[in-house]
């Protein structure tokens, strides 16, 4: 594959401290042709942010490091240039849907119940 093709290639920003669902993700975004960057904590993806913008912000609600999802995604919502990237929350938490797409979410997916494919799916449909 030629620098030109990966350099075209849109990139999501994963931020997830889970290690296995990391490794699920890369793997299965790779194959489906996008660049995979991940951040293990809040603060990590938004420093990832100040260098790089992604196509797509996958997000976890629950980070380590003092940072939660919604701390970093008021901190997304007060950056303009931010602002305008499709957010998808990814977490274990079912009870929080309403709270995050009253704060411009544009899919809430609760792990257990969802399957990557699916999430792939919403990822091509939201970038299309």
């Amino acid at each position: 594959m030629s620098n030109t093709l990966i350099e075209n290639k849109k990139s999501i920003l994963v931020i997830e401290d889970d290690i296995p669902l990391q490794k699920a993700y890369k793997a299965a975004l790779t194959n489906a042709g996008y660049n995979v960057v991940f951040a293990a904590t809040g603060a990590e993806g938004l420093q990832q942010l100040k260098t790089e913008i992604p196509q797509l912000i996958i997000l976890d609600l629950m980070l380590p490091g003092g940072m939660n999802g919604f701390d970093v995604l008021e901190k997304i919502q007060a950056d303009q240039q931010l602002l305008k990237i499709p957010l998808f929350i990814l977490t274990n938490l079912d009870s929080e849907a309403g709270t995050a797409l009253k704060m411009g979410v544009k899919k809430y997916f609760v792990k257990a119940n969802i399957s990557i494919e699916t999430v792939i799916n919403e990822i091509n449909a939201a970038l299309s």
